[in-house]
């Protein structure tokens, strides 16, 4: 791709992308950095089945997830707010994991997964309430 950048080993199995061009390798919502995680992936399976290769550039990573974080949260307050479940936009798995895990402790919402790739996306639900009235 004629790109300048250099991988940098990081700990244990993760390579972060860091040069003039890090931000092209990022692509599209990821999108690039996650098919050349995907190729990198493919190309180790054959040697060591086991192993998973993580690559990022400049932290989009950790910026991303703090952004979905961010993005669950602002769900979560519309979804009890509104009374209704809120759809977010279509996410990949691991974007819709982030989301899932951001949510699951707490015990006003519920989170689901609908669709199908790579129209996959989650629903935020207001959490069902117990008994309506008192006896």
């Amino acid at each position: 791709m004629d790109l300048s950048v250099e991988p940098v080993m990081t700990d244990g199995d993760n390579i972060d992308l860091a040069g003039e061009d890090a931000g092209i390798v990022i692509g599209r919502y990821g999108e690039t950095l996650k098919a050349v995680e995907f190729l990198t992936n493919l190309v180790f399976r054959e040697k060591d089945p086991g192993r998973r290769i993580r690559i990022d550039s400049g932290g989009y990573r950790v910026r991303r997830q703090e952004s979905i974080e961010k993005i669950a949260l602002a769900a979560a307050r519309e979804a009890q707010r509104k009374g209704r479940p809120i759809r977010l936009e279509p996410m990949t798995s691991w974007e819709r994991r982030v989301v899932h895990m951001s949510l699951k402790e707490r015990d006003d919402v519920s989170t689901c997964s609908v669709g199908s790739e790579p129209m996959r996306r989650v629903v935020v639900s207001p959490a069902r309430k117990g008994s309506q009235g008192k006896a």
